[in-house]
């Protein structure tokens, strides 16, 4: 087994509608943390579940950061890309800039 991890920082406070996860197939477990609260996490590769936030979840400006645990059954070593034989940890959601956050300046997408 083994993980790869990547952060982003959020630069405004932000307001969450959805989040999901991406990786492949031997992808084992997935989670996205921030400001110590889950923004998703799962562990099905090939149907991840899409956490939805009926109340919108409040993100502080701040660092985002996502993981996956792979394990790699194979006698190769696994590379990032878009095929079934190589790997990928995306996170992706849909959100906007809290009311108080960021007025008047343009919003931009992770």
């Amino acid at each position: 087994m083994s993980t790869a991890s990547s952060q982003f920082t959020v630069p405004f406070d932000i307001k969450m509608l959805w989040a999901v996860e991406h990786t492949h197939q031997r992808g084992t477990h997935f989670a996205a943390t921030a400001a110590s609260q889950t923004l998703c996490q799962g562990t099905q590769w090939n149907s991840p579940p899409i956490s939805t936030f009926t109340t919108p979840l409040d993100v502080p400006s701040g660092p985002l950061t996502w993981a996956c645990t792979y394990n790699n059954t194979t006698p190769t070593v696994l590379s990032f890309g878009p095929t079934l034989t190589s790997e990928e940890c995306y996170f992706t959601g849909m959100f906007y800039a809290s009311a108080v956050a960021n007025q008047g300046s343009p919003l931009s997408s992770f």
